[in-house]
């Protein structure tokens, strides 16, 4: 019986090298395949190259605030920036290298300045990380120049890379005492429209002010009522009730314009808050922008449209750092 012939060591070190080669070439190209993925996924792409105007959110101390990237304006149409890894790399080289100045608004008006001091991806590493993701949206460092704020510790303000055409701002006389009166009168009907009670909205912190939009020929009307424990710092149990108006007048009686109401167990309430309000589309009347979240989930930037006498919702955005999915994305605030 001839002994089985064994394996040199050489030839042993041979096999290993090869099978270490081809699992280093599948995860290159799992790597490649990855990075051609636009995100957030299913978000139609956009030519970042074409350097279109970007609408972004300012936030954080007032110090050290963060800029994020959260719409881009393209044909006169306000859409949400879908990228593969290259294109958000590009989007981090392009809008926020360092001497960067970027418009601010507040109140549908112009603010101020914010100048970019560093950008997402630097040779010293990135700006911020987050723990199990892989694929971050760009945030920057900027310093503000801001003109007719308070003067609060943390900023919460929209910017763009190129100055909007704005509304002059609203000379009506429309006093607070009024504006509370008929924002909560209009809270009220639509709350009682969706099957609440006047007193389920006792408990909730209740906010109103009229803003200049251009959509009629007065003011239209905010009104809130909001859990004080909305968001991932409350509980997370029980229930919960979010209740967002828009009003305008019509034939001279305030009329709702846009109704939110969500009412329930707390973990399936979606909470909306007003943000702003500005031109993004150059049609002259203002976009209002809202932010909405849920418990526990991510946060969203809501872009109302004025058309037919009522806003509409035109565009959600996903406002999360984190491009992996939505159950990875947080919240965009830390």
């Amino acid at each position: 019986m001839v002994p089985p012939r064994s394996r040199s060591p050489f030839a042993s070190i041979i096999v290993l090298g090869i099978l270490a080669f081809a699992a280093g070439c599948d995860k290159d190209a799992a790597r490649r395949e990855a990075a051609q993925v636009v995100r957030p996924v299913g978000t139609p792409a956009i030519n970042i190259f074409h350097r279109p105007t970007l609408l972004f959110q300012v936030y954080g101390d007032r110090a050290d605030p963060r800029v994020l990237p959260v719409a881009a304006m393209i044909d006169s149409t306000v859409v949400a920036i879908g990228l593969n890894e290259y294109g958000w790399h590009a989007l981090d080289s392009l809008y926020f290298a360092p001497g960067t100045t970027l418009s601010l608004y507040h109140g549908g008006q112009p603010t101020g300045r914010a100048t970019i001091t560093r950008g997402m991806w630097t040779k010293d590493g990135a700006l911020q990380t987050l723990p199990g993701c892989s694929a971050m949206r760009p945030l920057a460092a900027a310093t503000l120049l801001t003109a007719g704020l308070d003067a609060d510790s943390a900023v919460e303000l929209l910017a763009t890379s190129a100055p909007l055409t704005t509304r002059p701002a609203s000379r009506e006389s429309f006093p607070s005492r009024d504006v509370l009166k008929v924002g909560r009168a209009l809270g009220v009907d639509v709350a009682t429209h969706h099957g609440l009670a006047a007193e389920d909205l006792d408990s909730l912190e209740f906010s109103a002010k009229a803003i200049s939009t251009g959509a009629t020929g007065g003011l239209t009307v905010v009104a809130s009522f909001l859990d004080a424990g909305a968001g991932d710092l409350g509980p997370g149990a029980g229930h919960s009730t979010s209740v967002l108006v828009l009003g305008e007048q019509v034939d001279g009686a305030w009329q709702p314009t846009y109704r939110h109401a969500s009412s329930g167990d707390a973990r399936t309430v979606e909470f909306q808050r007003y943000l702003d309000h500005l031109d993004l589309d150059g049609d002259g009347i203002d976009e209002v922008l809202l932010e909405a979240w849920r418990y526990a989930g991510g946060n969203e930037l809501v872009i109302l449209r004025f058309k037919a006498g009522q806003w509409h919702e035109a565009l959600r955005v996903p406002l999360g750092w984190c491009l992996d999915s939505p159950k990875t994305s947080g919240r965009a605030r830390p």
